[in-house]
């Protein structure tokens, strides 16, 4: 008998991987979560698209305030007011500050978030008369605080996404940031499952003495879903050689791969294995060195 962790090791070194121009497809966003990407995903935009503020406070000029305390703080005057979304429309100059909110574009002229919590407002605020709006600076920031640099996190062309990577909300995330609407991926290994035995009935039917209800059908298909791959159920095979010849047959020209419960035992209903030699397969493996589930052909 094989050990297990041996003859995982065999089955793993005798996958075929998919073709990445034969078998790729293109899916929407919305249905792309847990496929597997067949292409890198490169930026096709700076991000962030431009230098914004990581906090609620001032844009303001470094040099205007690197010696601010809040014994000798720094008055400026804020000639403006930039909320998320909107553009700036004023150049700070010397002395002067613009109010700024999380994420919003930094106006040209400033290299400095000062956040809000070390500021005190002045005036009649940002809707009353630009002469009596002021803020002081009560400590010094460090040179560029608190500015998220355009394509600090990646610049245009540079790799977001690997291909063969499995599509996680996250890289959702990404792949909507970058407006990518239609996405390149891998189609889903198509795996038959069948199950062998005479003793068996599906969930629906009445259930005689000496039957059992195919149960392994439902788990394996669920798994399959849960690897990515296709389940194609294909139903109980009852033991006789020709029927199950002609199941086995028929699923190989439909899957990629097919998972067989039943029939590979040294029972004298266990034709499995010989309607695979007969069908031209290899036997790779005939038994695995665990207990229960001892007999396993691949």
């Amino acid at each position: 008998m094989m050990p297990a962790d041996a003859a995982e090791a065999l089955v793993l070194d005798w996958v075929q991987p998919l073709d990445s121009t034969r078998d790729r497809e293109t899916v929407p966003l919305t249905d792309v979560l847990g496929r597997v990407l067949v292409a890198a995903v490169a930026s096709p935009l700076d991000f962030p698209h431009w230098d914004n503020s990581a906090m609620d406070g001032y844009a303001v000029r470094y040099a205007d305030v690197q010696r601010a305390a809040p014994d000798h703080p720094v008055t400026l005057t804020v000639v403006e007011e930039i909320p998320a979304g909107k553009i700036p429309q004023v150049a700070i100059q010397p002395g002067q500050a613009a109010r700024i909110l999380t994420g919003s574009m930094v106006p040209p002229g400033a290299d400095t978030i000062v956040m809000q919590e070390n500021t005190q407002r002045q005036g009649d605020g940002p809707k009353g008369p630009v002469s009596d709006h002021r803020v002081e600076i009560l400590t010094a920031p460090e040179p560029q605080a608190f500015v998220r640099h355009q394509g600090s996190f990646r610049k245009v062309g540079e790799p977001l996404l690997a291909a063969g990577l499995a599509i996680s909300a996250p890289a959702m995330a990404v792949l909507a940031a970058t407006q990518c609407t239609q996405v390149p991926v891998y189609r889903r290994p198509r795996v038959a499952i069948l199950s062998t035995g005479d003793e068996l009935v599906t969930p629906d039917q009445s259930l005689q003495p000496g039957q059992i209800v195919d149960s392994n059908q439902y788990a394996l298909a669920a798994q399959v879903t849960l690897a990515g791959a296709e389940p194609l159920c294909l139903g109980i095979v009852p033991d006789q050689p020709g029927a199950l010849k002609t199941a086995i047959a028929q699923a190989v020209e439909q899957a990629d791969m097919i998972l067989s419960s039943g029939g590979v035992s040294v029972g004298d209903y266990d034709y499995v294995d010989q309607i695979l030699a007969e069908l031209g397969a290899t036997l790779g493996i005939r038994s695995v060195a665990v207990k229960p589930g001892k007999p396993l052909t691949v």
